[in-house]
């Protein structure tokens, strides 16, 4: 009858970590799949094995836990790529022409236009996209 038992349990505990491949828990699953597991050991072989296993899941569990948590993070934070991320970036520019002129942004070389004459050097804000064009006001400006 305890074969049977821990043997369901090992199924269970396999099941469980299957599913937090497809299921996004941040780490509970794991948890629940390592308790299982201890579950089963305990139930298969002898008390004395447990000194070896607990301490073991103990600290995997607390790893998935942490991993789960700065998933969670990473996945909560604003987008960094793309034109959401370009909003708002402050830089310098590099080169200038009446209204228009170049920075260099997220590791590309853009061309920027806006309202008001530019000066090489000064700081500017990207404050929008037009086209293949970012749009950027300087920063000392008063919105």
């Amino acid at each position: 009858m305890e074969e049977r038992l821990g043997t369901i349990l090992l199924v269970l505990a396999g099941a469980v970590f299957l599913a937090e491949i497809f299921i996004p828990s941040a780490g509970v699953l794991t948890v629940i799949a390592l308790a299982l597991l201890v579950a089963a050991v305990a139930v298969l072989f002898d008390s004395a094995v447990l000194w070896l296993v607990v301490p073991g899941a103990v600290v995997v569990a607390a790893l998935a836990l942490l991993g789960g948590r700065l998933a969670l993070r990473a996945r909560r934070q604003a987008p960094i790529t793309g034109v959401d991320g370009l909003l708002g970036l402050t830089t310098e520019l590099r080169e200038a022409n009446g209204r228009r002129g170049r920075i260099f942004a997220a590791g590309a070389w853009w061309s920027v236009k806006s309202e008001h004459a530019l000066r090489a050097g000064e700081a500017v804000r990207v404050k929008g996209i037009d086209g293949l064009e970012l749009v950027v006001d300087q920063v000392n400006q008063e919105a």
